[in-house]
């Protein structure tokens, strides 16, 4: 599979959260009219994104498991892994395989493995489960949205791999930063000029007619192309039927290292992780 790196994440996920603003009773019945058009467009198909990327990242994870993770690893006769073949390697592969049957899998290894710190562990566990949940069909678009969004993996938001995403570091700091601002403040009217905020052309022009200053107030970046909402229709990854399979970890005391590679996730372990994941359930 070409591995095609051209949508901006973060603009989708501030077009997602502004777009459910806008449909908020003190909003014009006139934009929230136009806001529902365009978040029914971007829902289903920045849901199958984040679903087609977090598997991916998923499988990206486990191939450390063979030197990373004491006591399992996955079958070399189901995956392959060895010190060349890296991330992307995976993600070029990563279409073969069906994620009902490799989920299931993932979750045992990241929950169940003794791995070292900085890789796999809880906070992949809970990435994966809420994966499968989706693809079992019990979780909504919108819910597995927000879901994702907020699961954070051993370094912060985990949206950062070379995987369909094209976005900045810095434009994923700033993403960070608006969620933690959003919890507390209001996103249309609350803004100043420490917030950096990326949009979608189609977005940014209704917020701008409920608020006119906004473009004034905060930092504002305007995305005319590499998001859904900007013409580009997001075809999701065709699964094959191949599957993944955890085994006792013969391989770890062969190829474990006391070095970190450039996967490593620094300065933080599962203990780190800020606040505790809910069980993702429509009654949320």
């Amino acid at each position: 599979m070409e591995i095609e790196m051209k949508w901006y994440i973060v603009p989708m996920i501030m077009d997602f959260y502004y777009l459910q603003r806008l449909l908020q009773d003190d909003i014009p019945i006139r934009v929230q009219y136009y806001a529902k058009q365009l978040l029914d467009e971007l829902t289903p198909q920045l849901a199958r994104m984040l679903f087609d990327y977090t598997f991916a990242a998923c499988m990206g994870e486990a191939r450390h498991a063979y030197n990373k993770c004491y006591n399992l690893a996955l079958d070399p006769g189901t995956f392959k892994w060895d010190d060349h073949y890296d991330r992307c390697d995976v993600y070029r592969e990563v279409d073969q395989y069906d994620p009902s049957k490799c989920l299931p899998e993932l979750v045992k290894l990241f929950s169940e493995g003794d791995w070292n710190e900085g890789y796999g562990g809880k906070s992949w566990a809970r990435i994966a489960k809420v994966a499968l949940q989706y693809w079992k069909g019990e979780l909504s678009d919108t819910l597995y949205i927000d879901c994702t969004v907020y699961l954070c993996h051993n370094n912060g938001i985990y949206l950062d791999k070379p995987f369909l995403f094209t976005d900045t570091l810095l434009m994923f700091d700033n993403l960070q930063r608006f969620l933690n601002l959003k919890r507390n403040y209001d996103i249309l009217y609350d803004v100043d000029d420490s917030w950096v905020i990326d949009l979608s052309e189609p977005v940014y022009r209704l917020v701008s007619m409920v608020n006119k200053g906004f473009e004034h107030t905060a930092t504002v970046f305007i995305y005319r192309t590499g998001t859904i909402l900007t013409g580009d229709k997001y075809s999701p990854v065709t699964y094959g039927s191949k599957t993944i399979k955890v085994v006792e970890n013969e391989w770890y005391d062969e190829y474990c290292d006391d070095y970190y590679d450039e996967d490593y996730d620094s300065e933080y372990d599962d203990e780190s992780v800020e606040g505790e994941v809910v069980e993702c359930t429509d009654e949320r």
